[in-house]
């Protein structure tokens, strides 16, 4: 994978990731990066209502052997959700 290739997929998801306001000039995050990058209040500050709700069932599969409630980020969603499961 060439340089340019790598710079190039990051513009790619900074354009994704935030956008600009052409009436104020203000620049500012996506929900999407947000979900991505944001720290945990900013994700609360912005969506309330946003978790995962980690169901772990190993034994008995009627019954669930633990359960998690995540609020953070889903880069380290999928890290917390990747240790549960291990």
């Amino acid at each position: 994978m060439s340089i340019l290739t790598v710079v190039e997929g990051i513009r790619a998801c900074h354009h994704a990731l935030t956008f600009k306001d052409l009436q104020s000039g203000k620049e500012g995050i996506t929900l999407g990066g947000i979900l991505i990058f944001g720290t945990e209040e900013l994700i609360h500050a912005a969506l309330p209502h946003y978790r995962t709700d980690a169901i772990l069932r190993r034994v008995n599969l009627d019954r669930y052997d633990d359960r998690d409630d995540i609020r953070v980020n889903l880069l380290e969603n999928y890290d917390a959700l990747c240790f549960k499961a291990s």
